[in-house]
C-alpha cells in the first residue's frame, strides 16, 4: 500500500502490534501494517511557526515528541504523548528541541535544545512520565559543531552528533568526552544503534 501523509514527515518510531508512528508538522499518526494512515494525536502548537522535530517512544510506551521554532524564537516545546492521545506539554521556552534519550535505567532523560549548545538532564519518574530537576550536564564549544541527535547506549554512554562539525561524540553520563567519530560529511545530525 502506498500513503501520502498532509505534512512533511519528521520522524517514524515502529510499534511492537507492527506499523509505525508517522510525525511531522503539528501531528502524530499511526501506519498500520497494510499502509492504512489514522490521526493519532494532534499538538496545540503554532503550525505556522512550530513544527514537530523529533519523536521517541519511552520505556513505558509513551511517546515524547521536541518541536522547534522555525524563527528560533523560545516558543517551541516538548510535549509527551499518552497511549490515550493525551497531549502533555512538559518543557516550555525550547528554540530547537532535538535530540533526546533516556538512561538505560530510566532515572535520567537527556534533552537538548541544539542552539543551547548543551546537553541538559533531568530526573526522570518512568511511572508518572515526569522529568524534574533541570540541570546542564556538558556544553558543546559552538565552534566545534551545534549538538543535534542524540542516543544513549546500553552502558549510559550519550553519543551525540555534531551538525556543522562532522563528528560524533561519546559522552560519559557525567558529561566527560570519551571519544570522537569523524565523519565525512559536515551535516551529520542523528545517530542510532
Amino acid at each position: 500500500s502506498h500513503w501520502a501523509p498532509r505534512v512533511a514527515v519528521t520522524s517514524v518510531v515502529p510499534r511492537a502490534r507492527g506499523g509505525v508512528v508517522i510525525a511531522g508538522g503539528s501531528e502524530i499518526s499511526l501506519v498500520n501494517t497494510t499502509g492504512g494512515l489514522e490521526r493519532f494525536a494532534q499538538l496545540e502548537i503554532d503550525s505556522a511557526r512550530v513544527r514537530i522535530n523529533d519523536v521517541k517512544c519511552d520505556s513505558r510506551g509513551r511517546l515524547w515528541a521536541s518541536t522547534l521554532a522555525t524563527d528560533f524564537s523560545p516558543s517551541a516545546a516538548l510535549f509527551r504523548i499518552d497511549a490515550d492521545a493525551t497531549v502533555t506539554r512538559m518543557l516550555d521556552g525550547v528554540r530547537l528541541g532535538n535530540g533526546f534519550d533516556w538512561s538505560p535505567d530510566g532515572t535520567q532523560f537527556y534533552f537538548i535544545d541544539s542552539l543551547e549548545c548543551s546537553v541538559e538532564v533531568f530526573d526522570f519518574d518512568a511511572e508518572q512520565g515526569t522529568i524534574s530537576n533541570r540541570r546542564k550536564l556538558m556544553a558543546v564549544s559552538s565552534s566545534d559543531g551545534v549538538p543535534n541527535g542524540m542516543t544513549v547506549d546500553t552502558k549510559g554512554g550519550l553519543w551525540v552528533a555534531l551538525t556543522c562539525g562532522s563528528e560524533v561524540r561519546q559522552y560519559a553520563s557525567d558529561g566527560s568526552l570519551l571519544l570522537r567519530v569523524r565523519i565525512s560529511v559536515p551535516g551529520v545530525t542523528s545517530c542510532a544503534f
